[in-house]
C-alpha cells in the first residue's frame, strides 16, 4: 500500500522523483508548479483513494459479519 501511495505521488503527467518530492514538501513555496500539483491534486487523490479503500475494507468485514 505504500508502494501504490508513493507511486500515486510521484507519477503522472509530470512526472516527479524522490528529491524534487522531499524538496516541495519541506520548502513550502506556494509558488511553484511542483508544490501545486502535489498539494492539490496529487495528494487529495491519494488520500481519498486510501480512504475509500479502508472504507471499502470496513464494508466487507461488516458485511461478513
Amino acid at each position: 500500500m505504500l508502494i501504490s501511495a508513493t507511486l500515486g505521488i510521484l507519477l503522472g503527467a509530470t512526472s516527479l522523483n524522490m528529491e524534487t518530492l522531499l524538496q516541495t514538501m519541506l520548502s513550502h513555496n506556494g509558488n511553484t508548479p511542483e508544490w501545486k500539483i502535489l498539494w492539490y491534486v496529487r495528494f487529495p487523490r491519494v488520500f481519498a483513494s486510501l480512504f475509500c479503500g479502508a472504507a471499502l475494507a470496513v464494508s466487507g468485514a461488516v458485511i461478513q459479519g
